[in-house]
């Protein structure tokens, strides 16, 4: 638990940036206005939309220059394609620090050879995965990312213990390793895992079964991770000393009750280079207080269930697009990443059509209808199946609306 005093440490080290001070003298926010948790709430919401304009406004770093040794991460931001992060050596040293000891809950050791398939350049991921496997004492083979053919010779030749991968890669290399690999522990990351019925032990069985652990977890560009699975896979604990996080209603920016779907909110504690502080992710996760084995006690039970930023209001029920993934995911003969909605109103009512890409057109449309109605609270009209779709969600809103 994050302490009130390095709280008000950060916002005052905080309000020294142009983004800050900007931000917060606008909505007659000062940090020494902070006594408590009670007035938490009056420090105002980050978007993404503020960073873009300080970045424009400042460049190339936003104003978020500061003394000392630096590191330089190149991370994707939208509107702006990549945006430089700098990070001082102290909040380097304590990110590895952190995950190291994260690592070794999730089950890492010495021991073990750790292959990692994460890009190293431009993108900061693999490397840092690299170096907090290292900093556990493991050897690490850095194969970046691709080719899941020479993925698997790897992890045979070399004796891989543990993968650091996507879980969708993941489950492309499992059935290309030999009877007799050692692969007993693979991290997963950069897509949903835990939010997707059944996608645990369909990619456990496509390494051999129940001795091999998976690990979810979870971050984001901007903050980097942010949560991560123990041994017992009971859900994402989240890095409750170094951040603080908040699950807030989209749209009236208010609290929800513990358990309820909201937009996750986070502050970062004791970070020098690029400090965010009430960030709004985008991001729709509950959150609960779980009393794990571990001794970790916040938990995100299913990891990231969708976007905020992509809602509709489909018979008065939100419906946020990229949760329907999460259930094609579900299903093996579907590709989960290229899909269509498309939204008309007939006769007062609002209709919903799902275009899906198969290979197959041997679709069990009344399961899938079953699923979506249990997991979005809404199933389309219709579904229609394509061998082939552009890539990525399409959204088509002809209600009036615009798509996207």
């Amino acid at each position: 638990m994050v302490e009130m005093a390095a709280l008000k440490e950060q916002l005052t080290y905080a309000y020294q940036f142009p983004l800050y001070r900007k931000l917060w003298d606008a909505a007659q926010f000062c940090p020494n206005d902070i006594q408590d948790w009670n007035d938490w709430t009056h420090i105002p919401l980050l978007t993404r939309n503020d960073i873009l304009t300080t970045i424009r406004d400042n460049p190339p770093y936003g104003g978020f220059w500061f003394d000392g040794p630096k590191r330089l991460h190149i991370t994707p931001f939208p509107g702006l394609g990549t945006i430089p992060v700098l990070a001082s050596m102290e909040d380097v040293q304590r990110s590895i620090a952190r995950e190291t000891e994260v690592f070794r809950r999730a089950g890492f050791t010495r021991d073990d050879v750790v292959q990692v398939t994460f890009g190293y350049a431009p993108f900061y991921t693999g490397m840092h995965f690299h170096l907090v496997a290292e900093a556990v004492g493991a050897v690490v083979v850095p194969a970046g990312p691709g080719n899941a053919e020479q993925q698997a010779h790897w992890i045979a030749e070399l004796g891989v213990t543990a993968l650091i991968t996507n879980p969708s890669f993941a489950l492309k290399i499992g059935p290309l390793l030999p009877n007799n690999h050692r692969v007993r522990l693979i991290y997963a990351g950069g897509e949903p895992l835990s939010a997707v019925e059944g996608f645990r032990e369909r990619l456990r069985s496509a390494f051999g079964g129940p001795g091999v652990t998976i690990i979810d977890s979870y971050g984001i560009s901007e903050v980097g991770m942010m949560a991560t699975e123990c041994q017992a896979e009971r859900g994402l604990h989240v890095y409750s000393n170094a951040i603080v996080t908040e699950i807030l209603d989209p749209e009236t920016g208010k609290s929800v009750p513990q358990g309820q779907p909201g937009e996750l909110v986070v502050t970062q504690v004791k970070q020098e280079g690029f400090p965010l502080v009430r960030f709004r992710t985008s991001d729709l996760t509950r959150l609960v207080s779980d009393n794990c084995a571990c001794g970790e006690t916040v938990t995100l039970p299913k990891g990231i269930l969708g976007r905020i930023d992509e809602v509709r209001k489909v018979k008065g029920v939100k419906l946020y697009p990229s949760q329907i993934a999460v259930v094609l995911a579900e299903f093996p003969e579907v590709s989960p990443r290229n899909y269509r909605v498309r939204l008309w109103a007939e006769g007062g009512t609002d209709h919903m059509e799902l275009t899906i890409q198969s290979s197959t057109s041997h679709i069990n449309e009344e399961r899938l209808k079953e699923r979506m109605r249990s997991e979005l609270l809404i199933a389309p009209n219709r579904v229609c199946v394509e061998t082939l779709l552009a890539d990525g969600m399409q959204i088509i809103d002809e209600r009036g609306k615009g798509a996207f």
